[in-house]
């Protein structure tokens, strides 16, 4: 099932990585992003600013959805075990304008 958020919101999406139940660091945190419009994006935790460490294991990405349709989100990492999935937003108008 989609989350909704009106055009213009930010939203988060957070990662948790855990090694034998406990939160973990990997050494690799990434994060794919597709838009509305088809375009895929690659953020490294490290490399790009947009990915914030909050505590041990806890990562999260901020956006704001500028376009409607779906945006589709994808954690990955190195962590032994570790199931990435995909996150699903679908921007839309406010119903109040």
């Amino acid at each position: 099932m989609a989350d909704k958020v009106t055009i213009g919101a930010k939203f988060r999406t957070y990662a948790y990585f855990y090694l034998n139940e406990i939160l973990t660091d990997p050494t690799t945190v990434q994060l794919y992003h597709d838009t509305p419009d088809k375009v895929r994006t690659l953020y490294v935790y490290g490399v790009d600013a947009e990915i914030v460490k909050e505590s041990v294991g806890t990562y999260y990405f901020e956006y704001r959805a500028l376009t409607v349709g779906p945006n589709v989100f994808r954690w990955d990492s190195d962590v032994e075990g570790w199931a990435a999935s995909d996150i699903y937003v679908i921007a839309a108008p406010s119903v109040f304008i």
